[in-house]
């Protein structure tokens, strides 16, 4: 009766039902259904060979005694598949290996009680030969190579045990005979161990390349991942760069766009909102600071500013990257121009409590940064590159007002 070990763990549980999915109960009544299917073959051709040696003449059993084995073997395979089958709906452990020793066991007792009352005639030899490669090839799939030598080892010892303690007189087959016979039972059954023992080597190679393929598309996965997240990370600073500045305020901007849509539609079961402000920062004189102390300050400088900015942030909602060079951006989501003032005083105070001396600075001893807001859309019409060439306008208006200063747009949102 076949299963598969690997799909039923053989190890012992704790006292009482084990609780099974409903997968996993599927593949364990599949192979017991397909181990079940094997034995009824076995008993089949058992049936068919003692038919046709009746049928021939050559039986050397009782037809009584036959017909009770005939009938036996096909009874205890179908009450012990029933059993098993119990175990598995009822979610009840059992091993399969135990019950492939159990089947084992019984099989070879009742074709040993029919080799002894056929008087071990060439029919129980044909009969014994084809058992073990029926057996074997269920053990190649249950037991493996070691499993097979042994039974094989324990059936011939058997076997061999019970011709020597039969006397000769009531013997169809003579001494050298038997012995044959053996020895063709001993081949066979080392030929099934050889083939148990290559399929199982196919195996384990097939399951190494599979968890080696897993851990290739782990790798891969992983490495996809940090390459995105490289191509979103500005290298220098570790703020988000231009590219994943971009993405986000086109989501940002498409999402204000959508509940200025819904708030207008009729059919909108409650007013929506959305705001959405931009900040543009420039650290002010940054090219006079590079050309007093050298880039690699100025690339130490914009790293301790970037720090700084992404600390004065609040909200994990509210997102700064780096816009290029020494100019930077806030992408402020649910916030009108009044909040985002607040937010861009705070990131100047950051910068300007960092007390970064910049020698070359004709607003102040340290490093500044001067901002300009906008709040968008201010239109129906409006678009991203719209919002942004607005914030840039504010920026500007805040330099020529003497920079280290927050300067807002005029225009406001319509959402």
């Amino acid at each position: 009766m076949s299963a598969d070990p690997e799909a039923m763990p053989s190890a012992t549980p704790a006292p009482g039902p084990r609780p099974a999915s409903p997968s996993r109960r599927r593949r364990q009544l599949a192979n017991l259904n397909r181990g079940f299917a094997s034995e009824l073959l076995h008993n089949a051709w058992v049936v068919v060979c003692v038919l046709v040696a009746f049928r021939l003449g050559l039986a050397g059993i009782e037809p009584l005694a036959a017909t009770v084995l005939i009938v036996g073997m096909p009874l205890w395979a179908v009450g012990y598949y029933l059993v098993c089958r119990h175990q598995v709906l009822t979610s009840r452990h059992y091993r399969p290996r135990l019950a492939v020793s159990v089947v084992t066991l019984v099989d070879s007792l009742i074709l040993l009680s029919f080799i002894v009352l056929d008087r071990f005639s060439w029919l129980s030899a044909a009969i014994m030969i084809t058992s073990l490669v029926l057996n074997m090839v269920f053990f190649a799939e249950a037991m493996g190579a070691r499993g097979a030598i042994l039974r094989t080892a324990a059936l011939v010892a058997t076997y061999g045990v019970a011709f020597l303690l039969t006397p000769s007189g009531p013997r169809s087959l003579s001494g050298e005979q038997f012995v044959l016979v053996l020895l063709v039972f001993a081949v066979v059954g080392l030929m099934m161990a050889v083939v148990a023992h290559n399929s199982q080597a196919k195996t384990r190679q097939i399951v190494e390349l599979l968890a080696r393929q897993k851990e290739y598309a782990e790798q891969l996965s992983r490495y996809n991942a940090e390459l995105e997240k490289a191509s979103l990370q500005d290298g220098l600073t570790g703020v988000a760069n231009r590219r994943s500045f971009d993405r986000m305020l086109a989501g940002e901007f498409g999402r204000v766009e959508r509940h200025r849509i819904a708030s207008s539609s009729r059919t909108a079961s409650k007013p929506q909102t959305g705001r959405l402000s931009l900040v543009l920062l420039d650290v002010d004189h940054f090219k006079a600071y590079n050309d007093h102390l050298g880039h690699l300050a100025g690339d130490d400088c914009l790293r301790r500013v970037a720090a700084a900015m992404q600390g004065a942030l609040l909200r994990p909602s509210d997102q700064l990257a780096r816009y290029g060079g020494e100019e930077f951006a806030v992408v402020l989501p649910e916030t009108d121009l009044d909040g985002a003032k607040v937010v861009a005083q705070r990131v100047l105070d950051a910068v300007r409590q960092l007390e970064i001396e910049h020698p070359g600075s004709s607003v102040g001893p340290f490093v500044t940064v001067s901002a300009g807001i906008a709040e968008g859309p201010s239109s129906e019409d409006d678009q991203v590159a719209r919002l942004i060439e607005r914030a840039d306008e504010a920026l500007y208006r805040a330099k020529a007002a003497g920079r280290a200063r927050v300067a807002v747009s005029d225009q406001r949102s319509v959402a």
